[in-house]
């Protein structure tokens, strides 16, 4: 089927255009928000050509699509008659707030601005290459374009979440990316780089500090600012006369939001992100190798269930603060995994069409996009899929204990293995093989369910019973 084809298919199964409330995609799912449940056809969705899977997470539908997203989403949009800047219709059916109501925010906000994250941690990639050759002289113009592009999302992360935050909240995008422009605002970048030579630290604003604080690359500011902005908005909107809305309406909410936002929400949201990134160094030094065997192991767990985005926000903010995250390496062992135990169902599958199937699957998946091989054959055979959860959390756990951390949030896979590092990089690679080849060998092993073995392993071990084989 083509894009247009399969777009028309999942509009035609999820209740046509006046269902949907919200649509967004990421590196590899449609997601949406629907009006109403109930008029998910989901046996039809799973029979569509070029869907991989389809399931109901945090209260929004996740049609998997793996590299056809993009393209499927923007068919989507033109066959759903919406705009990408379009605010979508409300909910009908107001949810309580809860882990689903939050894990589903936290998506709604970062799913749009996935591609470029991973699009400027690719490019530190590159330059990461680049530098540790010593390709071209660092100082080159050359070399700075590339890692001015690289940073270009990490230093101006409040406008990039202010644009997602303001859709998924449904207010003025406008309104939004000014409130990014305060945080940025020279006056408070500058009084922020210039504080600890100056010794000023705040600015008053008629008796109340407004803190000189360094906004760049942070993520929790704006988005409450934008979540708080979602409500002044629609009040002061509600009760302005319409003959005055053009002068008033956005007038009062900047008076209000701006001066909020410097004296509450950023100082507060700041240091709340502080301490997050510290709690996330201070569970992997508590818990050393056995919390990092644990995000391995349960990373695709996580994937499954539409719930790694909820990762994102703390790895950006550990970047933000340290230059470098250690949750990234646990994420690489998990992905890279799910490569390895695909490659070895591929060995194993008899079909020929099967087989063709499994080795692309590994491959995207040793690049980094997981979905084809967990969803099209490791889990389809889980004895493949619970061999990579073992050998992602083992190889994890390894890198942990050698203190191994990224630069850069790019995607995880073999291409940014250039952005990794640890108290040597021979630990990275090690760390990698027992993800990789781990996954590969116990997959071998174990077999998988259609009663496929390798013979040599059979023979040695008698690994299944005569009823397995039937």
């Amino acid at each position: 089927m083509t894009n247009k084809e399969i777009a028309k298919s999942i509009l035609e199964n999820i209740g046509g255009s006046g269902n949907i409330s919200n649509v967004t995609h990421c590196a590899t799912r449609l997601r949406l928000n629907l009006v109403d449940d109930k008029k998910i056809s989901m046996e039809e969705l799973e029979k569509t050509e070029g869907v991989i899977k389809v399931q109901m997470s945090s209260g929004q539908l996740q049609v998997v699509l793996g590299g056809k997203v993009t393209g499927v989403y923007a068919e989507f949009l033109e066959t759903a008659g919406i705009s990408n800047s379009e605010k979508t219709a409300s909910v009908h059916e107001k949810r309580k707030f809860g882990l689903n109501k939050l894990i589903e925010t936290i998506s709604g906000v970062f799913s749009p601005v996935l591609p470029i994250l991973v699009g400027c941690g690719m490019v530190q990639s590159l330059t990461a290459v680049i530098a540790t050759f010593q390709l071209v002289p660092a100082d080159s113009g050359f070399f700075l374009v590339l890692k001015m592009t690289g940073d270009l999302i990490f230093y101006f992360m409040p406008f990039f979440l202010a644009v997602s935050a303001a859709q998924k909240f449904k207010t003025s995008i406008y309104l939004s990316v000014a409130l990014a422009g305060a945080y940025m605002y020279p006056t408070i970048m500058n009084g922020a780089a210039q504080a600890a030579t100056t010794g000023v630290k705040f600015l008053d604003f008629l008796g109340l500090p407004i803190l000189f604080v360094n906004y760049k690359s942070t993520v929790i500011p704006i988005i409450i600012s934008v979540w708080v902005l979602s409500y002044v908005h629609r009040f002061i909107d509600k009760y302005v006369p319409e003959m005055f809305k053009i002068i008033l309406t956005s007038m009062l909410t900047l008076l209000i939001m701006v001066p909020f936002e410097l004296i509450v929400i950023g100082p507060v949201g700041s240091y709340l992100g502080m301490y997050i990134a510290q709690g996330v160094k201070i569970l992997y030094t508590s818990f050393g190798f056995v919390g990092a065997f644990l995000l391995g192991a349960f990373r695709p767990v996580l994937v499954m269930f539409g719930m790694h985005y909820a990762i994102t926000p703390i790895m950006v903010q550990e970047l933000s603060e340290t230059g470098k995250t250690i949750i990234i390496p646990a994420l690489l062992a998990g992905n890279l995994a799910q490569s390895g135990a695909a490659f070895a169902t591929f060995v194993l599958i008899k079909d020929k069409k099967e087989k063709s199937g499994a080795f692309s699957a590994a491959l995207s998946a040793f690049f980094g996009i997981t979905e084809p091989a967990m969803y099209g054959y490791n889990l389809k055979y889980k004895k493949p899929f619970y061999a990579a959860l073992f050998s992602a959390g083992t190889a994890a756990a390894y890198m942990s204990v050698f203190h191994a951390y990224s630069t850069a949030a790019a995607l995880p896979g073999i291409l940014s293995l250039p952005t990794y590092n640890a108290d040597s990089f021979v630990y990275i690679i090690t760390g990698v093989l027992i993800a990789v080849i781990g996954a590969f060998v116990l997959t071998l092993i174990l077999g998988i369910d259609d009663g496929s073995n390798l013979k040599l392993f059979r023979k040695k071990q008698n690994v299944f019973s005569t009823s397995e084989k039937k």
